[in-house]
Order: structure tokens, then sequence, then C-alpha cells
């Protein structure tokens, strides 16, 4: 398989964490998240030099190797390959299709946000357009992917993540150049919050209790109904967005 032909039909839903732990641990880590909660199958995988170096993957198209694991089924303990490195995971769930698992771009110097990509079905279109099924399927999607950042979340303890649509979520570095609008529904950890909490207790304050959830290791804040949000005007969501894009710049910049 071709990497192009990795990417599952767009537009894509993003599930995303920045680690707390070496990247490499920290993509094995959501790989068997996945793997306990859902019955999934891998079907490809991206093997990188041991030891390189990248800011998006695709620097590395000279030296990589896609391996199918229909063809070669000797590399399904993929992990536990000796040498080359696991960068990207193509996995198949009986409902929701195609889900690559793989790093997002970072500095050369930073750990790589790890994410989890999907199809976005229905996500993707306006719910004022919904048909009724498609109004289903946008909902179970969209508890399937709550429920899955959760786990991940509360298993790794990553600093930081979120959901979204089209989206992809940047690593400290773009916080610190001055990114100034990330779209989506964030989760925030009880590290990266720290001894700012008077900045969850504002959100709940103009917002309103239902917006912010209380995870094992942190918050998540979430406006948008179908990931199990309040439901808030398109002000209402820029401005959170714009919010939230400011305040991850202030943690993540020391």
């Amino acid at each position: 398989m071709m990497m192009e032909n990795f990417a599952p039909e767009a537009p894509h839903l993003s599930i995303a964490v920045y680690p707390s732990s070496e990247e490499d641990q920290a993509l094995r880590g959501v790989y068997e998240v996945l793997h306990k909660a859902n019955r999934m199958t891998d079907t490809c995988l991206v093997l990188a030099p041991e030891g390189a170096r990248f800011e998006a993957i695709s620097d590395l198209a000279d030296s990589i190797r896609v391996v199918d694991l229909d063809e070669d089924p000797a590399a399904s303990g993929i992990f536990e390959l000796d040498g080359p490195r696991v960068v990207r995971v193509r996995l198949l769930d009986e409902e929701h299709g195609v889900v690559v698992l793989g790093y997002e771009r970072a500095g050369r110097d930073e750990s790589h946000p790890v994410s989890l990509v999907l199809s976005a079905d229905a996500l993707g279109v306006p719910s004022y357009l919904w048909t009724d099924e498609e109004g289903r399927r946008a909902r179970s999607l969209g508890r399937w992917a709550r429920r899955t950042l959760r786990l991940v979340c509360d298993s790794l303890d990553p600093l930081y993540g979120h959901l979204a649509v089209e989206e992809t979520l940047p690593p400290p570095s773009e916080f610190r150049k001055g990114v100034e609008h990330v779209r989506g529904e964030f989760y925030v950890s009880q590290r990266l919050v720290g001894g700012r909490s008077e900045f969850v207790d504002s959100l709940v304050k103009d917002y309103g209790a239902s917006l912010v959830s209380t995870w094992g290791r942190g918050y998540f804040i979430c406006g948008w109904p179908p990931f199990g949000g309040p439901g808030l005007t398109d002000d209402e969501t820029r401005m959170l967005e714009l919010r939230m894009t400011e305040f991850l710049a202030e943690r993540t910049g020391s």
C-alpha cells in the first residue's frame, strides 16, 4: 500500500493528544488503549529508520517502508520489531472504518502530538442538514470519539489534547509562535492548569457547568453537542476557541 492510500475518507475527525511521556511510548500507549476498548484489526504500518528525526512524517518519504500486514503477518507484533521505528499504523474498526494512528507535525527538538484520524462522516456536515440517519451516525461517532479521548487521557495523562474536524493539534512550539485560533473541543491536564484553576472557573461562569467535565487527570472543555457539549452559538464557539488557544499558549510558553 502506498502512503497516499493510508488516509481515511475526508473530511477527517482528529482525536489528538500532546504526550507527557516519550512519543514512542505514547504512540504505543494510544495503540494499546484503542485495541483494548474496540474490535480493531491492524492492516498496514509505516516504519522509519531507528532514531529518525523529522518534523512531519512526509519528511521521511525517501527512507520509510510501508508494510501491508496481510502480506507480511510476521510484522503484526509491530512494537516488538528490532530496529525500525513505527510512525504510523492503519487500523480497521468494525463500526467506524479506517483509523490512522500516527504523529502530527512538530519541531525536531520536541515531541510530536499523537493523533487518531478517521472519517468525520456526518460530523463534517452542518447539523441543520442532517437527515435522521446522519444525525444518528453523528451522535454515535461523537460519543465514540469522546470516550476514546477520555480513555487515552485517563490512561496516559497527556499535557493537553482535543477533538476536531479538519484541524490538527499544534505542539507547544506553535503556540509559542503565536498561533491565533485552534478549533475544536479541548482537554487540559491538571498539571497544565496548575495554579490557574480560576481559568476553568471562569469558563463555567461564562458558559455554564455543562461545558466542563472533570476527568481522571484533567478537564474536558466542550461546547459541541455531538461530543457531549451544551450547544453554543457560532460567536460563543469562536470566543471559547480563542480563549482556549490563548490559555494553551500561556501555559506551554515557558
